[in-house]
């Protein structure tokens, strides 16, 4: 049957830049068919063009500053860091991301990583913040 429960937000500090299984980092009342939902500032200390690299068990929708840029529906996979990349713009100061992972059965786990376009190495000067 459905299951139904009540919905909030709530703030987690996650352990790591790529989760294997959520349910490692956060107890939750049950690890399939679910969705979650994952949200951060992201600060640049200026105006830019990166690569927005996204990685998801199973599906996922990711939104940068209200705009959807990238979208996987997918059910049965495994994540793989970097499994749909975008070119994305960062404006100067905050930048509101959003992830959707939408779980079926068996593992879960999301990645998510904004890389220098061309050369594809990690965007370090980046600072992210959680309210």
């Amino acid at each position: 049957g459905d299951k139904v429960g009540e919905l909030e937000w709530k703030p987690y500090r996650l352990s790591m830049g790529r989760i294997r299984a959520i349910s490692n980092e956060i107890r939750l009342p049950y690890v399939n068919e679910l969705a979650y939902y994952l949200s951060c500032e992201v600060i640049s200390p200026d105006e830019r063009d990166v690569l927005l690299a996204v990685g998801s068990d199973d599906g996922e929708k990711t939104w940068l500053n209200g705009r959807l840029e990238t979208q996987m529906d997918a059910r049965g996979r495994s994540c793989t860091p970097e499994s749909e990349m975008r070119k994305v713009h960062l404006n100067k100061g905050e930048n509101t991301l959003l992830v959707k992972i939408t779980q079926g059965k068996g593992g879960n786990g999301h990645a998510v990583r904004f890389l220098v376009p061309g050369s594809e190495q990690p965007v370090t000067d980046l600072k992210i913040h959680l309210r």
